[in-house]
């Protein structure tokens, strides 16, 4: 399945936060949008992914989108069916990317002429929601069959199950939270990285030197945060042999030095910025704010909400999502909530879709 990124642009985008902003953003869809344009599904995108969902931009690309086991022909959200569009996130981390189209602080302020840096405005998940919305909307489609993702996805669909109760008929939410808390945040580890790399510069760096030593530190948190203790054992398998570790201080451990290239290659299309304004997206992400508590908020879902976590995930409490679920049924509405157990923990909702497919093709079909 091939596919093409498309790009949306909209002036005067109005953020939470009460600031406008020029919005540019990528999308890509998937399947064909029928005549009465009531055959949609909206798919957001996690922390470090885009817009690609699924299928490939060209022939010759070796990995499809990270959905691509989940959206397709005949798959769990079925393309002969449904028409799926994803978008690319405000701030999105992978800049350098050229697949990727953002509005963000590496984006060009047009009363200054230059990147905003850390003059772009605060973001949050109900701004990431609103703008694809907005997208759908200019398309046409007022009424979706289903808002989903993975992680910040999930987050991002559910500020809209929230906000806009009318706007989809179904929820699902893979590996994510209803609001994050202190234990798995990056944020702080985020600031504390950009603050000591001499590049960094307050955030003015375009056009010099980039922060390159931030941006793989925060890639080597992330990926100490993503996976079990289990399968981080495997991934950076120790030496019980290696002896210069037990003589020097200094020695960097064989796990220590796959943990570095894997973290460098992580970077290589990530700008510093970004990870500051995503991260601070995600970990400020509350459905609680503007409501008294948990439950006066989920009571305006009306969709038919499916909500999928991992026993494993260290990032995103499945006990959270567990608690929404319960809330939303508790106030009047219809929730699932389905528990797995994989050791790729935050990331099985990404990498493991055949263990959850069946689920969200039963949720889609009845």
């Amino acid at each position: 399945m091939l596919t093409k990124k498309e790009i949306f642009e909209y002036s005067g985008f109005k953020l939470e936060c009460g600031k406008e902003i020029s919005l540019k953003i990528g999308y890509e869809t998937y399947g064909t949008l029928n005549e009465k344009k009531d055959n949609c599904i909206l798919v957001s995108h996690y922390f470090t992914a885009s817009s690609h969902a699924a299928g490939y931009y060209t022939e010759k690309d070796e990995l499809p989108g990270y959905w691509d086991g989940l959206i397709g022909p005949g798959k769990a959200v079925d393309t002969d069916k449904y028409f799926v569009l994803s978008c690319d996130n405000l701030c999105n981390i992978q800049i350098k990317d050229p697949y990727v189209v953002t509005t963000g602080p590496a984006s060009v302020d047009p009363e200054t002429g230059k990147p905003y840096g850390l003059t772009f405005p605060a973001v949050s998940t109900k701004d990431l929601a609103n703008s694809q919305v907005l997208l759908l909307k200019s398309l046409g489609i007022e009424h979706v069959k289903a808002v989903m993702g993975p992680s910040l996805g999930g987050m991002v669909a559910m500020q809209i199950a929230i906000h806009m109760p009318d706007f989809a008929d179904k929820f699902i939410g893979v590996v994510t939270a209803p609001y994050n808390y202190i234990g798995p945040s990056f944020q702080y580890a985020v600031w504390d990285a950009a603050k000591n790399d001499p590049n960094f510069n307050n955030g003015d760096y375009y056009g010099g030197e980039e922060p390159k030593y931030a941006i793989e530190t925060v890639c080597k948190n992330l990926m100490l945060t993503i996976y079990s203790a289990d399968y981080l054992e495997k991934l950076f398998e120790r030496d019980p042999n290696e002896e210069e570790p037990y003589h020097d201080v200094f020695a960097v451990t064989c796990f220590e030095k796959k943990l570095a290239y894997i973290a460098k290659l992580m970077a290589a299309n990530m700008d510093m910025n970004s990870w500051i304004y995503a991260s601070h997206i995600t970990m400020n992400h509350d459905i609680r704010h503007g409501f008294k508590d948990l439950d006066d908020a989920v009571k305006n879902i009306k969709a038919k909400t499916l909500l999928i976590s991992n026993r494993q995930d260290n990032l995103e409490n499945w006990h959270s999502s567990e608690r929404m679920a319960q809330a939303i049924n508790r106030t009047g509405g219809s929730a699932e909530f389905v528990l797995l157990d994989d050791e790729l923990g935050h990331m099985t909702g990404m990498m493991r879709t055949d263990l959850f497919a069946e689920e969200v093709k039963d949720f889609l079909n009845n």
